[in-house]
């Protein structure tokens, strides 16, 4: 003997059976069934199929039939499967209001449409070359660039134009010298610090260099 089990549902609910995903909704002898949604009756959820007259037999699933003469017939579960499959105890309780409290409190964790758009650049990953030609200037920015696996689409907002971005990245191709300027600029867009260490080579000594010399970005 089952013995109905007693739940109360207050959001909205739903089922995943082997045809799909179905809302389900208190059954009602008098409610106009919507096809494929779910509906609860005792300790099953009965999904509502249609006309009867469309099945065979060996067609038909468990759920909720209308007949010739207008009514409901139910076709209940059997199978230890089935029991399991539609049992009330498979329904997942939407509620809304608390997703609602809960994407509020967290919001700070969610991506906003920038960081969305940087995802998705970062399939065009900027693959600048190294040169014999380049200066240390510039085999530095080269160097950083493929470090972090940069796309220049996303750094769009720290040039003026588009124009600029272009320019600059033209320039490390080129094979003219990475001027200070434009390095400092890099070291910028790209969120760099540096540190340059001038220390003596130990190959003049009339006047060798007394002590080292720490220069970093944090000085200018």
């Amino acid at each position: 003997m089952e013995l109905n089990t007693f739940r109360v549902f207050i959001g909205r609910l739903f089922i995943t059976t082997e045809e799909g995903f179905h809302e389900v909704e208190r059954y009602h002898a008098s409610k106009k069934l919507r096809k494929g949604f779910g509906y609860i009756l005792n300790d099953y959820v009965y999904i509502y199929r249609g006309k009867k007259e469309k099945f065979r037999p060996s067609e038909m699933l468990p759920g909720i039939y209308l007949n010739i003469h207008g009514e409901h017939e139910f076709v209940p579960p059997n199978t230890v499967t089935d029991k399991v499959d539609y049992s009330i105890h498979n329904i997942i309780e939407l509620d809304t209001q608390k997703i609602i409290n809960d994407i509020l409190e967290q919001k700070e964790d969610f991506l906003d449409p920038e960081d969305i758009e940087v995802i998705n650049n970062n399939q065009e990953i900027f693959k600048p070359t190294f040169k014999e030609e380049d200066d240390f200037l510039k085999y530095a920015v080269k160097k950083a660039i493929l470090d972090k696996q940069v796309n220049l689409k996303n750094y769009k907002s720290k040039f003026p134009n588009q124009y600029a971005l272009n320019n600059m990245k033209s320039g490390l191709n080129k094979e003219t010298k990475m001027t200070v300027t434009n390095f400092d600029s890099w070291c910028e867009i790209l969120g760099l610090k540096w540190k340059m260490v001038i220390e003596d080579a130990g190959t003049d000594k009339i006047s060798p260099l007394p002590e080292r010399i720490d220069i970093t970005s944090d000085d200018f």
